[in-house]
């Protein structure tokens, strides 16, 4: 919905935001934060579990502890992201080699499954 709202809004737009450095960054960080932000309505199980959940991500909320080890390592992936599209303004993974490529795919998704919610089944094994 946040995509076609945005698809919408910009074929009817009469303005555009002017360029500045880090433009397509400021793009991809606030596309992000609204994607994870409406993540939580899958994942919630009701319209109030949501609004919890919601508050609590806004408002820096204590909820389940991260390791800061984890938080180190989902801070270099960002850093190491977000200089790809800063500096180059293309993808990291474009233009990496197939090692590369496999190091940091692999240590991502090794820090997704680390970071994930344990004692809960995977969310689509729900349906």
């Amino acid at each position: 919905m946040i995509l076609a709202v945005y698809s919408v809004v910009m074929r009817r737009k009469r303005w555009a935001l002017p360029a500045f450095p880090g433009k397509l960054f400021v793009g991809w960080l606030v596309n992000v934060a609204l994607l994870l932000l409406s993540s939580v309505f899958f994942r919630a199980q009701s319209a109030a579990d949501a609004g919890v959940m919601l508050r609590k991500i806004l408002l820096w909320a204590p909820g389940r502890g991260v390791e800061p080890l984890w938080w180190g390592v989902m801070g270099v992936l960002l850093l190491v992201h977000a200089l790809s599209f800063w500096h180059y303004r293309e993808d990291l993974l474009q233009r990496l080699r197939w090692p590369g490529r496999v190091a940091l795919v692999t240590a991502t998704v090794l820090a997704v499954a680390c970071l994930g919610a344990t004692g809960r089944p995977f969310i689509y094994f729900q349906f």
